[in-house]
């Protein structure tokens, strides 16, 4: 190979080659149009408003393939999402899932188990235990804060009247099931053993 100012003529062409000038800012590059910054390819790349502009159009209508759809859910998978971002998904929720809407919506007289005890929806956002309801009919009244109700047999989803008792206090609530012959007379409301 002949040599040109010391350099031979094959590194030459290669750095001639490899030398680009990036098509935006002007840098060198190795051999790309380029730059890392400006790579259209590249994770980052600014586009012109104008351009978003047409992909938007270009996009309106468009339906993603099932296969898309999972590979963009597979990617999103496992990330935090900002705060921003969080902000605009819930907003786009509001009144979606409301009231009826709700698959787990439950109207007014329906029936759930917590912790044993039968509750009733009574208002929109009110649930009461169902053994309160039976003994707050029976006696015309609401019950006070203090007063506690007892199932006889144990069973916390059996709310029949002969299966409830009404206790003044729960300390004499608690006292029936330590040691029932020391709780007074007066301290039970309702023995529905006597109903």
């Amino acid at each position: 190979m002949k040599k040109y100012a010391g350099v031979q003529l094959a590194q030459l062409a290669w750095v001639r080659i490899i030398s680009m000038v990036c098509k935006y800012c002007g840098k060198v590059t190795k051999g790309k149009k380029y730059c890392q910054g400006h790579n259209p390819t590249s994770h980052g790349h600014k586009q012109t408003e104008e351009t978003k502009e047409k992909i938007r159009l270009a996009n309106i209508g468009k339906k993603l393939s099932d296969e898309t759809r999972l590979k963009l859910s597979r990617l999103k998978m496992g990330k935090a999402l900002s705060s921003w971002h969080r902000q605009r998904i819930s907003e786009s929720h509001l009144g979606l899932l409301v009231g009826k809407k709700n698959p787990n919506w439950k109207k007014n007289g329906s029936k759930r188990i917590d912790g044993g005890y039968v509750r009733i929806k009574v208002t929109e956002c009110k649930w009461l235990r169902e053994h309160r309801l039976v003994l707050e009919q029976h006696l015309g009244r609401i019950l006070r804060p203090g007063e506690t109700g007892h199932h006889i047999n144990g069973d916390k989803a059996d709310n029949r009247l002969e299966n409830l008792m009404l206790f003044s206090s729960g300390v004499a609530h608690r006292l029936w099931h330590r040691r029932p012959e020391r709780v007074k007379p007066e301290e039970i409301i309702l023995d529905g053993r006597m109903v």
